[in-house]
């Protein structure tokens, strides 16, 4: 009887105490001792309800929480201690997540819903996805063709350019009566039939003509190498006065082994210089034997029937000059291939 007696004010005791929750649970079981009314009370409530320790205290849930029925749940936890590193590790992080699932439920998820703003495994990374890298690619793509597309047309323009410059450009050359290294007369008419490189210079120019010439022998080498033995370099003196025939060979022996050297009279040089628009003018002379001449510095491609094809100027190199005189020579070979073999089929025809 006196034990029905007592479970009767422990349960009050323990509803009642749901305002103090802050308060340590072992205070409250000394409350409840002292409410009893005999010793042997005292003795079953202390036995049915043992004092806990101080860390047992410091984990005991809220006597909130007891009250809606989680007293086995608490007693467990009281009685296991305080959680290990582990454990207490993987808490944090389960509050960490149920914090951002709250979080985006507020921000406009419907909160019935659990697992609704959760990041899932994997899909953290929001910035590069499968669907940003073809993106990327794509439009790298079409950046290239862009810019492929607007170098060819650039290229077709400066070519139709050239072409029209090429239309355009008078016409250089013409006959003309020399003599060669050897004093033999010689006329335009002796060179057909082979590609010419043709410079004006004098022989005893210091510097620039022996540097042009060197250019020339390399120009020719390098077309030597790539299309054969087609183009010869030919030497025109516009020194008539000091340039004789054997002063022109004695100054072409230092250069290519096949250049052409030429002279003339002073006629015949002028007719010459005027064909090609070349300009030469004596300088100042101390004497008759001693003075510059001041001239053109210009390389004349002449094709094989005695026209003029191009010119460069000082500031080409020797390999910009054999690559635009290559493109010539294939181009000839090309149409003469193309009129060779016409020839023939209308020679299949006539039979």
């Amino acid at each position: 009887m006196r034990v029905q007696l007592l479970e009767y004010p422990i349960k009050r005791l323990v509803r009642r105490s749901a305002p103090f929750a802050h308060r340590p649970v072992g205070r409250c079981l000394s409350t409840a001792s002292r409410t009893a009314s005999s010793p042997l009370g005292t003795a079953r409530l202390l036995t049915a309800f043992p004092p806990l320790t101080s860390t047992q205290v410091a984990y005991w849930p809220s006597t909130a929480s007891v009250g809606h029925g989680n007293y086995a749940e608490s007693r467990r936890r009281a009685a296991t201690g305080p959680p290990e590193p582990e454990q207490k590790q993987q808490q944090e992080t389960d509050g960490k997540t149920k914090a951002q699932t709250g979080k985006s439920q507020s921000y406009g998820g419907d909160s019935s819903d659990d697992t609704k703003g959760e990041i899932k495994p994997g899909g953290d990374n929001v910035q590069y996805t499968w669907a940003s890298a073809l993106f990327t690619c794509a439009v790298a793509g079409a950046l290239l063709w862009y810019y492929e597309h607007v170098k060819k047309r650039r290229e077709e323009e400066q070519r139709a350019v050239v072409r029209y410059e090429r239309i355009g450009t008078p016409r250089l050359g013409g006959p003309f009566n020399l003599v060669d290294r050897t004093g033999q007369p010689k006329t335009d008419e002796d060179y057909k039939g082979q590609y010419l490189l043709l410079y004006f210079g004098f022989t005893f120019c210091p510097d620039i003509c022996p540097q042009e010439m060197e250019k020339q022998s390399r120009v020719i080498e390098l077309i030597d190498q790539s299309v054969g033995k087609v183009v010869s370099p030919m030497f025109i003196s516009v020194d008539p006065k000091r340039d004789t025939p054997k002063m022109v060979d004695d100054y072409c022996k230092e250069f290519h082994p096949r250049l052409i050297g030429l002279t003339g009279t002073p006629e015949e040089i002028k007719t010459v210089s005027r064909a090609y628009r070349v300009y030469y003018n004596e300088g100042i002379k101390t004497d008759d034997a001693d003075y510059l001449i001041d001239h053109s510095i210009i390389h004349y491609f002449i094709g094989k029937n005695g026209k003029f094809i191009d010119f460069f100027g000082k500031n080409m190199t020797a390999q910009e000059m054999a690559d635009k005189m290559k493109q010539y020579i294939l181009q000839d070979q090309e149409k003469a291939r193309m009129r060779k073999s016409q020839r023939g089929v209308e020679s299949l025809d006539d039979e």
